[in-house]
């Protein structure tokens, strides 16, 4: 087996997600930025199914509850199109409204919002903020002689998705025998990462990270903008 797993499952993610209507999110866009920093050859492949004579991003089961599956492939690195990937993992999510309810009939909005949080449980399944899933708060980290873990404390009804703007932490040693979280620098820009923002809630917490006085004009514009496309249900 590859090291895929070892190297992905010790990045903490604790400091950087978000809850909402009792679920835990992880932003997509961070998600897949850590994954393309480890490994550059990693794919995404969003299923297509046939519905109705048509070809769309889901399936329905039994009840007309739409589902959507990701798939996501690390290949071998310097042959991204090799047959076999080094790892791949591939998971299967119902498209859910914004109560976190599952739904028929979904509109293009709900259906990509479910694809991109399907994304993310398919990356955790290679490693990447696995934990969660456990109820965990911290992920285990072994110093260099493999005899000592991080205590962890349990986590109430944690579940993964994708819709925050939020980023990891990457473990490395802080010579002390014991691997401590490092900040991986933001790979987006204040623009970028508001546009991502699916609502008022996630917008403002990116602009509490600063008082108010510290944003300049242009960047006090670019919320207002965000906000309203928010207010008109505009998604980025």
């Amino acid at each position: 087996m590859s090291n895929v797993w070892e190297t992905l499952s010790k990045i903490d993610c604790s400091k950087h997600v978000e809850k909402k209507n009792g679920f835990t999110y992880l932003s997509w866009a961070w998600a897949w930025t850590i994954l393309k920093q480890h490994y550059p050859t990693a794919q995404v492949t969003k299923h297509l199914f046939q519905v109705n004579g048509n070809q769309l991003p889901y399936m329905l089961d039994t009840d007309g509850h739409a589902n959507v599956t990701v798939t996501v492939k690390i290949m071998p690195e310097g042959n991204a199109s090799a047959v076999t990937p080094l790892e791949s993992a591939t998971e299967i999510m119902p498209v859910l409204n914004h109560a976190n309810r599952p739904i028929k009939n979904p509109n293009s909005f709900e259906v990509n919002a479910s694809l991109q949080r399907c994304m993310v449980k398919a990356i955790a399944l290679l490693g990447l903020g696995c934990y969660i899933y456990a109820g965990e708060d911290l992920p285990a980290t072994s110093d260099a002689g493999g005899g000592s873990s991080l205590p962890r404390k349990p986590a109430a009804g944690r579940t993964p998705s994708s819709n925050t703007s939020e980023t990891c932490d990457e473990n490395t040693s802080s010579g002390g025998g014991v691997q401590m979280p490092k900040k991986i620098a933001s790979p987006l820009s204040l623009e970028e990462e508001t546009a991502m923002a699916p609502d008022m809630e996630s917008l403002k917490k990116i602009y509490n990270r600063k008082l108010s006085s510290e944003w300049t004009q242009e960047q006090r514009q670019i919320f207002t903008n965000r906000k309203r496309q928010i207010e008109k249900g505009v998604s980025s």
